[in-house]
């Protein structure tokens, strides 16, 4: 997807996906074929964790990304930021809420979609396709260019009286 296509997806916000207070936490499915963008009420603030996460399945607060100055408006209520949320696989994900000073601020998550699940694999079906016909070619052209015959591998040995070779023994009369 084309950088301008990211950034339009990340303006219009996603989907409502979930919808809370702080002090609770979100239970649900998420796809590597979408981002989450996490925002809360525009005075507030609170942690967020993303429970099992790693280098590749993260909460990437808003001052590590560079959409920062993105807030949200819903039923005349204005939200901001904090961060976004990426998963490197599809399953049920966990998301808390916390450190929120004054309590009960209203949170939510929003999924916006960078490619829906079937354009994935359909690509990863393409790239193997032509990988395997890129071996296959490979494979011949090492088959015909490596095959035994005509000038291949010759060896002669001198042993006591004999002259051999790959192909036949000769013998040979020594002079004393």
């Amino acid at each position: 997807m084309a950088m301008d296509e990211f950034e339009r997806e990340f303006e219009t916000k996603g989907d409502d996906l979930w919808e809370g207070t702080t002090y609770s936490s979100f239970e649900g499915r998420m796809t590597v074929a979408a981002f989450y963008p996490v925002f809360i009420e525009e005075t507030r603030d609170a942690e967020v964790t993303l429970v099992g996460e790693d280098e590749n399945s993260r909460f990437i607060p808003c001052d590590e990304s560079r959409w920062c100055h993105h807030d949200y408006q819903e039923d005349g209520e204005r939200y901001r930021l904090l961060g976004h949320i990426e998963v490197a696989e599809s399953g049920d994900w966990e998301v808390r809420f916390s450190g929120d000073v004054t309590g009960g601020s209203k949170v939510m998550i929003r999924e916006a979609s960078i490619l829906n699940e079937g354009a994935i694999i359909a690509g990863i079906g393409c790239f193997g396709s032509v990988a395997s016909c890129c071996m296959i070619l490979l494979g011949a052209i090492l088959a015909f260019t490596l095959k035994s015959g005509g000038a291949g591998d010759s060896r002669v040995s001198l042993d006591s009286g004999f002259v051999s070779s790959n192909d036949d023994e000769t013998h040979l009369e020594q002079d004393s």
